[in-house]
C-alpha cells in the first residue's frame, strides 16, 4: 500500500477545538479523520476508513482536497444540486398556465399531446401531472356528472319547484 503524500499542518490540539466546533455537522468526520492521521501517521487510509464507516475513496478524495486547497475547502460542504429546471422554460410554464384558465384540458394525456406539439418536449404523465399539479398548483377542469338515466323534463320541474 502507497504511504500518503503531505503532511497535516494543524497541531492536535487545533483539530481537536475545530472538531468540537463542528459537532453533528459534516465537517466533524472529515476533521476526526486529519486528526485520526495526525495522531498516528503510520496509519492508512484504509484503517481510518474502517474506524469512521466510511470508504476507503471518501478519505482519499478528503485528503486530496486537503491536500491541495487546504483546510478552508475542506470544511466546506456543498449543499447538493438543486431543482432542475423546467424543460418548457418559464415562458412555457405561462402559456400552459393560460391555457389551462382558459379553456382547460380534458386530461393528462390531451397536455402531453400540447406539449409535444407546442414546445416539441415529450414528458411521462407523471411529468405532465407533476408540471400542473405541483409547479402550476392547478387543477384540470371537469364537469359534474349527469346520471344516464335522468330525464331533462324533470330537472327543470325540479328547478322550477325549488327556486
Amino acid at each position: 500500500m502507497r504511504h500518503r503524500e503531505g503532511t497535516i499542518q494543524e497541531s492536535l490540539a487545533t483539530l481537536q477545538r475545530l472538531e468540537r466546533k463542528y459537532r453533528h455537522k459534516p465537517q466533524e468526520m472529515r476533521l476526526k479523520a486529519l486528526r485520526l492521521l495526525k495522531e498516528e501517521p503510520c496509519r492508512t487510509f484504509q484503517e481510518v476508513a474502517a474506524l469512521l464507516g466510511f470508504s476507503h475513496r471518501t478519505l482519499q478524495r478528503w485528503w486530496s482536497t486537503y491536500r491541495h486547497q487546504r483546510l478552508t475547502k475542506l470544511l466546506k460542504v456543498s449543499q447538493g444540486g438543486g431543482q432542475k429546471p423546467v424543460r418548457i422554460g418559464k415562458d412555457g410554464l405561462e402559456e400552459l398556465k393560460s391555457r389551462l384558465q382558459q379553456d382547460g384540458f380534458v386530461d393528462l394525456k390531451e397536455i402531453q399531446r400540447f406539449l409535444k406539439e407546442r414546445f416539441g418536449q415529450s414528458y411521462s404523465l407523471s411529468g405532465v401531472w407533476y408540471l400542473v399539479h405541483v409547479k402550476l398548483k392547478a387543477k384540470l377542469k371537469t364537469g359534474k356528472p349527469w346520471s344516464v338515466h335522468q330525464l331533462l323534463k324533470d330537472v327543470e320541474d325540479f328547478k322550477k319547484t325549488v327556486w
